[in-house]
C-alpha cells in the first residue's frame, strides 16, 4: 500500500506559548478529493495447472478435498494517500501547521485470471472455468469499489476532525496518523468481506457444479 508523505517531521515537544498561538490562527477548512479507478476489464491468461496450484497455495486459497485447482482469479488493489499542510510562522520562528487537504486513490494493480491450458477458448471445460472465475472477478470489483466509498467516508471524517485545527510543527505525526488509518482500515474491512465470499463460491458443492458441466475433464 502506497503512502504519500509530504514534509518531514521532528519531536521536539512545543512549549504552552507556541500551543497558545496556534489555537488563535484563522480557521482552515481541509478539501478531501479521492479517486476511485473503474474495475478493469481482466486478462485471460492459460497457464500449466501446476503454476496455477502453486498460486492458489500462496494466496490460501487451496482446494477442498480433491477438488483440483484449473482456474485462478489474481486481482491487487492498491490504494495511496497523502495529504497537504498549510504552515504558519508565529513571531519566535516556531510554526504551526493545519490539515489543507487529503488526496486519495483507490484502483487494480492488475486483474488476471489464469485457466487451465489444456482447455482451449470454446471448449465446454475452458467456459465452465471462465464463468466460475467471472464471479471472483465480480466480487474483486464490488471490493474495489467498497474500499472507495468506505476511505472517502472516513477521510471526511478525518477532515472534518481537523477542520479549524491547528498544531505545533512538531506535533504534526498526528495528522499523518488520522491520514493514513482511514485508507488501511478501509481496505482491510473490504477485502475481509470480499474473501467471506470468495470462501462460499470455493466450495466442495460449486466446484462439483462447475465438474458436472461437461463430460470429460
Amino acid at each position: 500500500m502506497n503512502r504519500s508523505i509530504v514534509l518531514g517531521l521532528t519531536l521536539a515537544i512545543a512549549p504552552w506559548p507556541v500551543l497558545a498561538a496556534c489555537r488563535g490562527l484563522d480557521p482552515v477548512t481541509p478539501k478531501v478529493q479521492i479517486q476511485t479507478d473503474a474495475p478493469p476489464a481482466p486478462r485471460i491468461v492459460a497457464a500449466a495447472q501446476a503454476e496455477i496450484r502453486r498460486r492458489t497455495e500462496q494466496a490460501g486459497r487451496g482446494a477442498s478435498g480433491d477438488a483440483v485447482t484449473r482456474g485462478l482469479t489474481v486481482d491487487e488493489l492498491r490504494t495511496e494517500t497523502g495529504y497537504t499542510l498549510a504552515t504558519a510562522s508565529l513571531p519566535d520562528g516556531s510554526r504551526c501547521v493545519a490539515l489543507k487537504g487529503i488526496q486519495a486513490k483507490v484502483g487494480s494493480g492488475g486483474l488476471t485470471v489464469l485457466i487451465d491450458r489444456r482447455y482451449q477458448p470454446g471448449s465446454c471445460q475452458y467456459q465452465a472455468i471462465l464463468e466460475h472465475e467471472q464471479q471472483h472477478v465480480r466480487i474483486n470489483a464490488e471490493a474495489l469499489t467498497r474500499t472507495g466509498r468506505l476511505m472517502e467516508q472516513r477521510l471526511r471524517a478525518v477532515a472534518n476532525d481537523w477542520a479549524g485545527r491547528w498544531v505545533p510543527e512538531s506535533e504534526a505525526k498526528e495528522i499523518e496518523a488520522a491520514v493514513n488509518d482511514p485508507g488501511t482500515d478501509s481496505v482491510r474491512v473490504a477485502r475481509d468481506a470480499a474473501d467471506a465470499k470468495h470462501a462460499q463460491l470455493d466450495t466442495p458443492e460449486s466446484y462439483a457444479a462447475v465438474q458436472a458441466r461437461c463430460d470429460s475433464w
